[in-house]
């Protein structure tokens, strides 16, 4: 029992300290904005947000993938079957991705009630609402990742949709449905291959 009682200290105690960083950042973004403007001469407030808003992905990503590891080390977290847990690191690395090109993503694994599977990812892009589907391979010794949107996942992909726009307060004056493959080979940084439009309503 004293272990454990130890192991669970450890975890919140790091754990918090990540939080406390990532507050930290955000809490002097407006500070670390205001005393570089005049020392980089040239660049836009644009820029220097931009820049900003990508430090703090950085870490947040940095922080879940720390947390995972401390919760494997510690027995803290159940194990998946490979396809699984790859399915799984692809949908976060799917997130991260699409905030550092400029979506706002509103919804992560929605689900329905009244159909089987979920939607992966539903993100804005400007004024179009997109349902990212998100296909995570660790080769591409075999069939490519987008492949495996079939005629029968996007039906119902776009039946899904459908309901997830009926529960929305008024209809988006766009709407698109994107793929975003993902390959995490052994040693190598993450690929990713983004398909815009890759499928139509209809």
């Amino acid at each position: 029992m004293v272990g454990h009682s130890n192991r669970d200290s450890a975890l919140k105690g790091v754990m918090a300290q990540l939080l406390s960083t990532v507050a930290h950042l955000g809490a002097r973004a407006p500070v670390f904005r205001s005393r570089t403007l005049g020392k980089w001469h040239g660049l836009r407030n644009n820029d220097v947000m931009a820049f900003v808003t990508s430090r703090r992905l950085d870490l947040l990503q940095g922080f879940l993938r720390a947390s995972d590891r401390l919760a494997d080390r510690l027995g803290r977290r159940a194990s998946l079957p490979k396809h699984l847990d790859t399915g799984r690191r692809g949908e976060e690395a799917a997130y991260f991705f699409l905030r550092r090109h400029g979506y706002i993503v509103v919804a992560r694994g929605w689900r329905s009630g009244k159909l089987r599977g979920d939607l992966d990812l539903v993100a804005w892009e400007n004024s179009t609402l997109c349902f990212v589907e998100v296909k995570t391979r660790s080769s591409r010794r075999t069939a490519t990742a987008e492949s495996a949107v079939d005629e029968e996942k996007s039906r119902l992909l776009r039946r899904m949709a459908q309901q997830y726009i009926r529960q929305l307060p008024s209809p988006p004056e766009a709407s698109r449905f994107d793929i975003l493959s993902i390959y995490m080979e052994a040693g190598e940084a993450a690929d990713f291959e983004l398909f815009r439009g890759a499928f139509s309503w209809y």
